[in-house]
Formats: structure tokens, C-alpha cells, sequence
């Protein structure tokens, strides 16, 4: 196992009756497993771990090859669980995102002018390629991505040099993006119609940008195989253990889980199981509201509000056991900082420290926190981390009785927006 979790501050604010949900832990399992849940038709991610082949993962990392080949920069055009999880992982693993001088630039995930300007202006002079997520290619952000960086790269290359620098990812058959990608004929990927966006980092998805980017792409879906296995085997496996104390939690009162890392290089981590879990849950009126810290940074921030404003929160603190930093405490003279016996000490176990101090200190004034800790960052934890979250996202979700693979309130703002530009179009 690559993952431990401990929730000794969770389980002071628990009694046997805090549990009291929709469907049990093992009611949930058993609905996922025999594919008889809210929204089943969308259980496709469940197995992919060994879907996703040694065979399927060689092509996708051949083709990454070829794009490496001639290209320094990768433009990735998507939005929601079409980018966050391949953001993460490059963020965690290496700055700027990817090896051997190939970058990988994240956009269609906004609709900011100025950041297309600046992206534009800053790779003028590379080689550049790009990778369009999209399942329906309707989606407004990736649609106006695709469009603003198929311009850009025809004022660099022929039309038939771009068509072989475009790789699409979307459905098999049916959409805007199929459509645009058997026309001009680009490579492509199917994104599995029952495989829903946030849940799809096992496919082309999350691991052609991993892997343009250098990443062992391989490795990763070995790890969330693994985690698949440990989970289907061992009744007090963490994501149970996860999803259980979460909905508990949620049941006692509590509104709102804060996920917390204390490395600033897993922020988009943190953003990632946002969405994986604000989409999945916030619905019927239910759900926690998910939101992510950093700290020690966000402790001379919202530090104060969490230890002593309204008892709204729990946190989920994310802990890295080996980081492979060799930083110590230097020691200087005439320095009256009171820093001197923490003199030749790791920054790392300070850091350790100051999360473990920060757990007891916000448990004394009533805020929970549980903490996962990860044995490392190689490729097989993340892998076995993101399949652990994405079963204990499932599993809570179905326990408090939502659907946790659609987003229909995700539609009433794109809703208003077409109504809107429909009406300019008409003046």
C-alpha cells in the first residue's frame, strides 16, 4: 500500500450514531461494484485500471514520443477533469510542466484574452503542438480554445503540418469534436462515453499530457491498479475509511471539508479533488462544500478563521512522508532569531512539525482533520492515490443518496451564456 490514513482528530467528534446515512459504506461498495447505483451508466472508470492495457499505454506513449519529437510545447485545451488531473501530476513532478525542454501549457480552462495574448507572445518562437479535450466539443471555453490555437498554429505552419500537430480526445461517434477531427483527419483518442469527465484520468485524457511531459505513464497506471486490487481485498482499506468519516462528519454538522497540502507544488492537486468532489456530491442540497489550503502559507491567512470563526469545517491534510529534499536549518552568527538549536535540523521534519502542531491546535478548538499520508511522489503513489480518492468520492457520494457522476447544475450557466451571445448575435 502506498497510503495511510489517520483520523484520531475525527473520531473524538464522532459517536456510533453520527453514521446514519442514506445507504451504508458496504451497501455503497456493493452498488459499485454490481454497477446498481445512482448513475451506473457512467461506471466505466471502475475497471479501468485494467483496461487501460500495457499495449494501449505503449501507443499512447508512442505518439506522446512523436509529438516530443517535434515540438518543445504541448498547448492542452480543456477544462474540468479534462486538464486538472494532468496539471496536478506535472506540477507535483516537475517546474515548468515537463523534461527535456518539452512544456505542457494548459488552456481552454478560461476565457481570459489576456492570457491567450501572453501564451501566444511567450511561444512564438517554439515548436508547438496541442492536444483538444472535449467529449461533445460544444463545451465554450475548449470550443474557443481549439479555435484560438488552430489560428495560432496556422500562421506558423502549413494546414497539413498542423493537422499532423492536432490530437484530439472525445467521443467515438457522435459530437463536434468527432466531427471536426474526421474532417481534417487528426489523430485521436476516445474518451469512453461511460466515463465522465473528472473521472477520467486513466485515459488518453490525463495520460498523453503525462506522458509528453516525461512522466512514467506506466507506472501510474500500475499504481492505480494496485490500489484497485487493495481495495477489492481489504475491508479497512483508506478509501473506505476516507468516505466513511467524511459522510459521518457531514451527518454530525459539518458543512465544508478544507483539503490541505504542505507543498506548494500540490496546489493543483488540491484543485483536482475539488472538483472531483464539489462536482460529484453538491447537488439535492447535500454535499460538503470542498475547498483546498496551503499550508504553512494560508495559517497567516485563513489560519485565524479556521482556528476560531464559525465551526463550519474539517480538514483533509495531505502529507508526503519522503520528499527527497536535503534542505537544512544553516547556521549563522550573532543571529538572534531563536533559531539556533533547530541548527543542522530537515526542513522537512519541521514542516511535519508544523502540520502535526496545526492538526492538535485546530482540533483543540473544534476542527477536525484527518491526515493521508503518501510514502512518496513517484508515479505509482500518485496513481494509487488518485484511484483511492476518485472509490472514496464514489463511495461517500453514494451513501448520502446523489447521483456522483452527473453535473447537471453545471449546465445553468452555459444555459444563460448561450441565451446571451444568441441575443447579441440577433442586435
Amino acid at each position: 500500500m502506498f497510503l495511510s490514513i489517520q483520523t484520531g482528530y475525527v473520531d473524538n467528534f464522532l459517536s456510533e450514531k453520527s453514521l446514519s446515512p442514506t445507504i451504508s459504506l458496504m451497501e455503497a461498495h456493493k452498488s459499485l461494484q454490481n454497477k446498481t447505483c445512482k448513475g451506473a451508466d457512467y461506471l466505466g472508470w471502475i475497471n479501468l485500471p485494467e483496461e487501460m492495457t500495457d499495449e494501449k499505454i505503449a501507443e499512447i506513449q508512442s505518439h506522446a514520443d512523436n509529438l516530443r519529437e517535434k515540438s518543445d510545447v504541448l498547448i492542452v485545451c480543456g477544462i474540468g477533469g479534462s486538464y486538472l488531473w494532468a496539471r496536478a501530476i506535472l506540477e507535483a513532478f516537475s517546474d515548468p510542466y515537463g523534461s527535456d525542454n518539452c512544456e505542457v501549457v494548459f488552456l481552454g480552462n478560461h476565457l481570459s484574452g489576456r492570457e491567450y495574448d501572453r501564451i501566444f507572445s511567450k511561444y512564438a518562437h517554439k515548436r508547438v503542438s496541442a492536444c483538444v479535450i472535449s467529449k461533445s466539443g460544444t463545451t465554450m471555453e475548449t470550443a474557443i480554445s481549439y479555435r484560438l490555437v488552430r489560428a495560432f498554429l496556422l500562421s506558423r505552419y502549413s494546414e497539413e503540418e498542423v493537422k499532423t500537430r492536432i490530437v484530439t480526445i472525445t467521443d467515438e461517434k457522435n459530437g463536434a469534436l468527432r466531427k471536426e477531427t474526421d474532417k481534417q483527419g487528426y489523430t485521436s483518442y476516445v474518451l469512453p462515453a461511460d466515463v465522465g469527465g473528472r473521472y477520467s484520468v486513466l485515459t488518453p485524457v490525463g495520460l498523453l499530457p503525462c506522458a509528453f511531459a516525461g512522466v512514467d505513464i506506466q507506472k501510474l497506471v500500475e499504481g492505480a491498479r494496485k490500489a484497485r486490487t487493495d481495495i477489492l481485498s481489504d475491508a479497512w482499506h483508506p478509501a473506505f475509511i476516507y468516505a466513511e468519516k467524511r459522510v459521518a462528519l457531514e451527518e454530525t454538522g459539518f458543512v465544508s471539508e478544507l483539503f490541505i497540502t504542505s507543498e506548494p507544488s500540490l496546489y493543483f492537486l488540491g484543485e483536482w479533488w475539488k472538483q472531483l468532489m464539489g462536482e460529484s456530491h453538491g447537488k439535492e442540497w447535500k454535499g460538503l462544500y470542498p475547498d483546498t489550503l496551503s499550508y504553512t502559507t494560508d495559517l497567516h491567512s485563513l489560519g485565524q478563521y479556521v482556528q476560531e470563526g464559525r465551526r463550519l469545517f474539517f480538514e483533509t491534510m495531505l502529507w508526503v512522508r519522503d520528499s527527497y529534499s536535503q534542505i537544512k536549518i544553516p547556521a549563522m552568527s550573532d543571529m538572534t532569531d531563536g533559531l539556533d538549536s533547530l541548527v543542522a535540523r530537515d526542513l522537512h521534519d519541521i514542516n511535519l512539525i508544523a502540520l502535526e502542531s496545526t492538526a492538535k491546535a485546530h482540533n483543540d478548538g473544534w476542527c477536525p482533520s484527518m491526515i493521508i499520508t503518501l510514502d512518496n511522489l513517484y508515479p505509482e503513489t500518485m496513481g494509487y492515490f488518485l484511484y483511492t480518492m476518485m472509490y472514496a468520492c464514489a463511495l461517500s457520494g453514494i451513501m448520502i443518496g446523489v447521483n456522483p457522476f452527473d453535473q447537471p447544475g453545471v449546465e445553468a450557466y452555459k444555459n444563460e451564456m448561450r441565451k446571451r451571445l444568441a441575443w447579441k448575435e440577433v442586435v
